[in-house]
């Protein structure tokens, strides 16, 4: 299972493919894995990188976790459960 994630930070809004494996996780975990990459992408690729990347120790907390259509996903609600495959879900940090 993989959801379209768009994560959206003061200064930036970045579009993300995110694997969930089977969706046994819950929306908490989504909310932390997006802020993750956050901070960690294309962290191995010099060139790729852009002026909005953040030092490495960087920690983000995620505020809120939506869709379309829903606009607030309980954190302890299971993935697979709330949401559809390629769903597009928006995590702001």
């Amino acid at each position: 299972m993989k959801l379209q994630v768009t994560i959206v930070t003061s200064r930036v809004t970045r579009d993300i493919t995110l694997p969930v494996g089977n969706g046994t996780q819950t929306i908490k975990w989504l909310a932390f894995a997006a802020a993750y990459r956050a901070v960690h992408v294309n962290r191995h690729h010099p060139n790729k990188r852009d002026m909005t990347t953040l030092p490495l120790r960087t920690q983000l907390l995620p505020k809120d976790v939506y869709t379309e259509d829903c606009p607030f996903l309980h954190p302890y609600d299971i993935i697979k459960d709330t949401l559809a495959d390629g769903q597009k879900v928006i995590v702001d940090l």
